[in-house]
């Protein structure tokens, strides 16, 4: 009988599908209930009706979602019995009060809450970043007015606590903090203003069993691509693997986040991000579980990782992580509202994922669906990636 897993997160299907494909039973509480769950997993059940059922889903806080994620896992777990641990996605990476009710359901696979806890802590991961070798871009709080000179204009405006660029804002001028503070006034955290760092946007996945730490891959990351209609210049928007950047900085890069992996006590594959530059690897955060660069990963290796959280330490080290392919994923938001009845001529469509399920409606600003290709030659693979992306706008928003 294969290991039954449960998969809980803002967007499970690359999870589940990694461990479909390695012979598991999986089982996911999604955000959104994808279309395409339906093939990688024996049952789930999706977050969105039941928020729409009190309003609309922008319109409810972050942490009610989670919390109805951890009630919707504590019934997938009484429904099936036979599952036997918990692998952690997007969504609880500041919630480690919840993580702990999540592990007192069903035993948490490759997540501790001491390194999450950590990771999240801004001080104490800035320091660790730096013992191992990272650059720091300044930071003032925004209570801090007389200092902001130390810092040259552009500034980034964001949240302590990183949102993934959900709530970030580049500052041009210092008139527009203003504005800008009172409109992010709402998210009630500490707001801090940052150096806007020059370079090469770029993310590290590694896998850490006890003491041992192996890259897994380091990444180009996607921010604000137009091609993709984010709603803000600091949308995530996808990867590009193995990363585009200079030798030199990969290398650096390499270095800085193989010894930050050995210094946090985290364990499980998770993520770094970070800026290359010619000047030194700017540090950005830890995502303490498993990253969104998953499916990307996935498609250059030409492999499932995610059977390495069941190896020993010394069958990690044994492990070539070693790219066959280019593999680029780019997420594609909503540019207007989008009705279910259209949303179905995406199931036609080949080289996308995270197909939505069509039964709700997508809002502007909401992620619509996920390209993901692959090729032995980059600027062919690149210009896949455009046209498939252009096809699905064509699609929903035919002329």
């Amino acid at each position: 009988m294969s290991k039954a897993i449960l998969i809980v997160g803002f967007n499970s299907r690359p999870i589940a599908k990694s461990l479909h494909s390695a012979g598991f039973s999986t089982f996911a509480v999604d955000f959104f209930g994808d279309w395409d769950l339906v093939p990688v997993t024996d049952d789930f059940t999706a977050v969105a009706p039941f928020l729409e059922q009190g309003g609309t889903i922008q319109g409810n806080s972050q942490r009610n979602f989670q919390e109805i994620m951890v009630d919707l896992a504590a019934a997938m777990v009484k429904k099936h019995p036979q599952i036997q641990g918990c692998l952690l996605g997007s969504g609880f990476d500041d919630r480690s009060d919840l993580v702990e009710d999540l592990n007192s359901i069903t035993p948490l696979i490759g997540t501790n809450v001491k390194g999450l806890k950590v990771a999240r802590d801004f001080q104490e991961v800035r320091r660790i970043a730096i013992e191992a070798g990272f650059q720091i871009p300044k930071t003032i709080s925004v209570t801090h007015r007389h200092a902001f000179t130390e810092i040259p204009l552009p500034w980034v405006l964001t949240p302590k606590h990183s949102s993934g660029g959900l709530s970030k804002r580049l500052i041009h001028t210092p008139g527009d903090l203003q504005k800008e503070q009172d409109l992010l006034s709402e998210i009630g955290e500490d707001l801090v203003v940052e150096e806007f760092v020059t370079g090469y946007p770029m993310s590290c996945a590694f896998i850490k069993t006890g003491e041992t730490v192996k890259i897994v891959a380091i990444n180009d990351q996607i921010i604000g691509d137009p091609s993709c209609n984010p709603p803000g210049v600091f949308y995530y928007c996808g990867n590009v693997t193995p990363t585009r950047a200079p030798e030199f900085i990969v290398r650096q890069a390499h270095l800085c986040c193989q010894r930050l992996a050995e210094l946090l006590p985290v364990q499980g594959i998770n993520g770094i991000d970070f800026v290359g530059t010619a000047d030194g690897i700017y540090f950005m955060e830890v995502n303490p579980r498993i990253p969104g660069s998953l499916a990307p990963i996935e498609a250059a290796l030409d492999r499932t990782i995610l059977d390495v959280l069941f190896l020993s330490p010394m069958n990690l080290q044994r492990r070539n992580f070693q790219s066959k392919y280019t593999a680029i994923k780019h997420i594609l938001y909503a540019p207007q509202t989008i009705l279910p009845a259209r949303q179905v001529a995406l199931r036609r469509a080949i080289d996308i994922c995270d197909i939505p399920s069509g039964e709700r409606i997508i809002e502007k600003g909401e992620p619509i669906c996920t390209v993901l290709t692959r090729g032995k030659n980059f600027i062919k693979t690149v210009e896949r990636t455009l046209y498939i992306g252009h096809e699905v706008y064509t699609r929903l928003f035919p002329k």
